[in-house]
């Protein structure tokens, strides 16, 4: 494992890509991380947010 990567990227981020988990999508599926944003994007982001 390389630990500096490893501390520097969120695990959520670490998984598999989307394909991989549009089986478990009941409709259509778009994953986006977008930089410097917590786990509040309408609020910390919302101009980002409301061109998703």
């Amino acid at each position: 494992m390389d630990l500096v990567n490893h501390l520097g990227r969120p695990a959520i981020l670490s998984g598999p890509r989307d394909a991989a988990s549009t089986e478990h999508q009941a409709g259509p599926y778009l994953h986006r991380t977008i930089a410097d944003i917590g786990h509040n994007l309408p609020q910390e982001a919302p101009t980002v947010f409301t061109r998703l």
